[in-house]
């Protein structure tokens, strides 16, 4: 009987204790379709500061996302917040004001991989908040 390479490779892994599909998996993190990463902003009303980005339940102070990802961004209550860069722009358009509480933005196309890059969040007339997107 005659075994194809395929073949042997598969019982290979499967003796290992690796999952074959491990393997045909490309390692890149933005190997996927685009997603909707939706961020609740968390203020504190009486200072006026945004305390806390969060993602489902999680905190989303660093945000990992992909080029061609959409970002939405809430405020309860419709607050009024903005959003910024310290530097230019090279992920996404912001500098933007909020509409009833919402903003949403696309990650470019072009956004720079691998880099950290800190952006302000802040009620008007309030404090920043200085969380990080890293597209990955």
């Amino acid at each position: 009987m005659k075994m194809s390479t395929t073949a042997i490779v598969i019982l290979g892994l499967a003796f290992s204790g690796i999952p074959a599909a491990a393997y045909s998996q490309s390692g890149d993190p933005c190997d996927r379709k685009t997603q909707k990463h939706k961020l609740d902003l968390i203020a504190d009303e009486d200072t006026k500061t945004i305390t806390t980005v969060v993602k489902g339940n999680k905190d989303a102070n660093e945000l990992h996302v992909c080029r061609g990802d959409t970002i939405e961004w809430n405020l309860k209550g419709g607050l009024e917040f903005y959003l910024g860069y310290f530097e230019d722009d090279p992920v996404l358009d912001l500098n933007k004001v909020s509409k009833g509480g919402k903003l949403t933005t696309k990650v470019r196309n072009n956004a720079p991989r691998g880099k950290a890059v800190s952006y302000h969040v802040r009620l008007i007339n309030g404090d920043a908040a200085e969380p990080i997107i890293v597209v990955d």
